[in-house]
């Protein structure tokens, strides 16, 4: 049975002997890339979810990490990635760009490059590249697709229903994105 003023009791407890102990210091791994959350410190290298911002008519990305306190997406003020500048280097989302959408990991997006519509569920992001790391609806062929938004035309977030259904502005979008997908699936090997 444990005892509150026993300080090895855990050890003994699960292990059955006492464990050498070690000293971690919480201060030092800090740096840029921990961050303290209610009394704990939590890794940045877990992203929540991405905050699309557009300015000059071009797509911008900024992430948003576990430990950062932001409560509403719309004001917050955040890194805007851009490909090949250091972490110290990036613009704030409040330097003129406007605040578009949030985004998370296994949403299902509508963009457009050029003339073609694609649709694709958003798998992680690629932060030295700014490129997103996307998978098809439909095929699982395991290869690497990226989208970098800065070449996107537009971008928008679809809903999908428990019964699988898609929405778009709260529209039954199901018939538009299938043909989407099939009209892809048929100009692949043109």
């Amino acid at each position: 049975m444990l005892k509150n003023n026993d300080k090895d009791g855990l050890n003994r407890y699960f292990h059955q002997k006492s464990l050498d102990k070690a000293k971690i210091s919480i201060i030092e791994p800090y740096k840029n890339r921990m961050r303290y959350v209610r009394g704990g410190v939590a890794h940045l290298g877990k992203h929540d979810r991405y905050l699309i911002y557009k300015k000059d008519g071009k797509y911008h990305v900024g992430v948003v990490y576990s430990g950062d306190d932001i409560k509403d997406d719309k004001s917050a003020v955040i890194d805007i990635l851009k490909k090949g500048e250091k972490h110290i280097d990036h613009q704030k989302s409040n330097n003129g760009f406007e605040y578009v959408m949030t985004l998370y990991k296994n949403d299902l997006i509508l963009y457009t490059k050029g003339e073609r519509e694609y649709i694709r569920y958003i798998d992680s992001i690629d932060i030295a590249n700014v490129s997103f790391d996307v998978s098809h609806p439909l095929i699982n062929d395991n290869k690497n697709r990226k989208i970098a938004l800065h070449v996107c035309n537009s971008i928008e977030r679809l809903d999908i229903d428990i019964l699988g259904n898609v929405y778009r502005n709260g529209k039954n979008f199901t018939k538009e994105a299938a043909q989407i997908i099939q009209n892809e699936i048929n100009n692949k090997d043109k």
